[in-house]
């Protein structure tokens, strides 16, 4: 079913990395292809900036959560992620607001941020909250780690499987 590469964790992993990765590139092609056929207008422009800027950030953010680092910075770039994408959602309103001409551009954005969304929950999914830094402000820290536990009594194995890890 799956060749060599592919069964192994890593390649598993390395999967939704690129999956990830190929849609989040959708989005800026479609995000680029709305900046081109902006009208001569201000204040469409600089929406277009914001959406260019919060695409530059899924792909940023999607780079620095990959690879074997550490939970609480796979979740911090997850989160900064979110946020992106949640943006480009919403700005189709402002873009109506100002009576862009080609709304359809956003319905396929919109069709396109929802696919990624998908893809986004299998990634996130595949996080391994057990290599992590106990994080002190308490956002990114792993099930039944909290930022106030003393850092002497935090696990660093998953202690509903100590044996993880081992082969």
């Amino acid at each position: 079913m799956f060749d060599d590469e592919d069964s192994s964790q890593d390649g598993f992993k390395y999967r939704f990395d690129k999956a990830l990765k190929a849609k989040a590139w959708e989005l800026f092609k479609i995000t680029q292809a709305i900046s081109a056929d902006l009208p001569e207008n201000d204040e469409l422009s600089m929406l277009s900036g914001f959406m260019l800027q919060d695409v530059g950030t899924i792909n940023a953010k999607i780079a620095g959560a990959s690879g074997d680092t550490l939970y609480s910075i796979k979740m911090q770039n997850a989160a900064l992620i979110r946020q992106a994408a949640m943006d480009l959602y919403v700005i189709k309103h402002a873009f109506a607001e100002k009576d862009y001409p080609n709304m359809q551009y956003f319905d396929l954005l919109r069709s396109t941020l929802d696919e990624f969304r998908e893809l986004f929950i299998d990634w996130v999914d595949n996080f391994d909250p057990w290599n992590y830094i106990k994080d002190d402000w308490g956002l990114f820290n792993p099930p039944g780690v909290h930022a106030r536990d003393p850092d002497e009594d935090v696990p660093f194995t998953n202690p509903l499987n100590p044996d993880d890890g081992d082969d």
